[in-house]
């Protein structure tokens, strides 16, 4: 009577929610597992060798991290201080107002999300022209 009750509540969604829970688990648990335990080694993963925090003494005992680190804020800092007042602002003009063209505009503010930035600084791409060459 009581596996009556269990094998009613199991139907085919949650068989297939189930096999793709799992599926996701063993795709990310095991590499990622592996990442961590090889972060804690200084040789291959096949070699023998001792546990050591030595590869995170480089990292964070180097100077280029902390020069990587500042550069990501900076960017960061201008990244925010160029897109949030385009943001609010363009959202102010498509919500609030009765501009010409809002409607256009509705739609081709999010298609900026859909071009990746590589794709826009890649050669032959319309915005490589105005970059330098290095």
């Amino acid at each position: 009577m009581r596996l009556r009750g269990i094998r009613s509540r199991i139907n085919g969604q949650w068989l297939i929610l189930g096999i793709i829970v799992a599926f996701v688990v063993y795709m990310v648990v095991g590499p990622l597992g592996m990442l961590v335990f090889s972060s804690f080694r200084t040789v291959r993963p096949s070699d023998p060798g001792p546990l050591t925090l030595a590869n995170y003494a480089a990292a964070y005992l180097s100077g280029d991290t902390y020069a990587l680190l500042w550069n990501t804020v900076l960017f960061t800092i201008v990244a925010l201080a160029v897109g949030l007042p385009l943001g609010v602002g363009f959202a102010w003009l498509v919500e609030r107002t009765n501009s010409p063209g809002r409607n256009v505009a509705f739609a081709l503010i999010p298609l900026t999300m859909a071009i990746p930035g590589c794709c826009m600084l890649s050669p032959g791409f319309c915005c490589s022209a105005l970059m330098p060459d290095s």
